[in-house]
């Protein structure tokens, strides 16, 4: 990726990393003093001169740190107030067609027979922070939810164990270390037998069926986010009046 980088240490604006760009290419306006020109709020008794230098210095960094498709955009642009503005609407017009893109392979995504863990866990954990990048919400248990849901068959018996576990050590890093510690187990004992040659990661296509829980086409109820959220939050629950019982 090194690229897609200049000077400033940070990747340039593409259809995929509006929010983080945004946040760093302000915080590199805010350290050379250009921001004001962004904001509009320019302090009384500056050169006119001064601050037509800052309006042009402000336009020049934020367009070299798009990417090309990025710089029809805002070409025609005369300062850095309106290529920034431009970039701003664009982006979020385009965020929900992008977040639905998302979802609709997070919730088609499966593990295969004998798949490679690592390359999975790493697949599904792109894509909740590209969704968190764009301002979605994801906590732990909806994180989780969508590992466990991801899984086939004969990962069960682990994540009925998994789904058993108290709200305190339910969080991504732990269920990704068991999920790791387990693929290990697998691979060491002969376990990991692959459905086909080739064991990356797979997207399952979308079949007729419909879940039964959720009424969504795609996934059976076992592979339902809705339904393991739910049922995970059951589990917790009837944990904590087990401990009120006893």
């Amino acid at each position: 990726m090194a690229d897609m980088k200049n000077l400033y240490g940070f990747e340039k604006l593409n259809n995929q990393n509006y929010s983080v760009w945004a946040f760093k290419m302000k915080m590199l306006l805010i350290k050379e003093d250009l921001w004001m020109t962004i904001e509009g709020n320019i302090p009384e008794g500056i050169d006119a001169r001064e601050i037509h230098k800052k309006h042009e210095k402000a336009l020049s960094m934020i367009a070299l740190m798009v990417e090309n498709d990025q710089v029809t955009l805002i070409k025609d642009s005369k300062s850095g107030k309106a290529a920034w503005c431009i970039l701003k609407a664009y982006h979020q017009q385009t965020a929900m067609g992008f977040k639905v893109r998302i979802f609709k392979r997070l919730f088609r995504i499966r593990l295969p027979r004998g798949g490679d863990m690592q390359k999975h866990i790493q697949t599904i954990s792109e894509m909740t922070t590209d969704l968190q990048d764009r301002g979605v919400e994801l906590t732990d248990e909806v994180i989780v939810s969508v590992f466990l849901a991801s899984l086939n068959e004969e990962w069960d018996p682990l994540v009925t164990a998994i789904e058993a576990w108290d709200s305190a050590r339910l969080t991504v890093a732990n269920v990704k270390a068991k999920l790791l510690d387990e693929w290990d187990r697998k691979k060491n004992n002969g376990e990991c037998v692959a459905e086909s040659d080739d064991v990356a990661l797979k997207v399952q296509p979308k079949y007729d069926f419909t879940c039964y829980y959720c009424q969504k086409p795609g996934h059976l109820k076992r592979n339902c986010p809705i339904y393991n959220a739910v049922k995970m939050n059951q589990n917790k629950e009837s944990a904590k009046e087990s401990r009120y019982k006893n």
